[in-house]
C-alpha cells in the first residue's frame, strides 16, 4: 500500500506552535479539518484522548527540516487505535507527520 499524504495549512509560521488544517490526499477519503499543530523530536505517542481528531508534529531540529512551503505534504498516519506512535523528524517523515484518528470517542 503507498504511504498516504495530506496537504497542511499552518495558520501561523511553522516555527510557532498553534493549528492547522488538513486535507488528506487521495485515496484518502477523508474530509479536511483543524488539528493541533506542535514540535517533537524521535519517538512521540499521540493518544487521542488529547487530541480527539488528530495532530500535526513538525521537527523542533533546525529550520531546515521544517516545511518549506505552504501548503506542506506531510505523510499521514491514520488510525482507528486511541493511540499511536510516529517518529518526528525521522527518515520517512523529516520534515513533519500528521496523525488523524478515525474513530470518534
Amino acid at each position: 500500500m503507498p504511504q498516504q499524504e495530506a496537504g497542511v495549512i499552518p495558520f501561523q509560521p511553522w516555527t510557532d506552535t498553534g493549528h492547522a488544517e488538513v486535507a488528506p490526499l487521495p485515496p484518502s477519503p477523508a474530509n479536511p479539518c483543524v488539528v493541533p499543530l506542535e514540535h517533537r523530536s524521535g519517538d512521540f505517542e499521540v493518544r487521542q484522548e488529547k487530541y480527539s481528531a488528530g495532530l500535526v508534529l513538525v521537527p523542533t531540529q533546525a529550520s531546515n527540516q521544517l516545511p518549506d512551503s505552504i501548503p506542506a505534504t506531510l505523510p499521514l498516519e491514520s488510525t482507528s487505535a486511541r493511540k499511536i506512535k510516529v517518529n518526528v523528524g525521522g527518515s520517512s517523515s523529516p520534515n513533519g507527520v500528521v496523525v488523524l484518528f478515525t474513530s470518534r470517542q
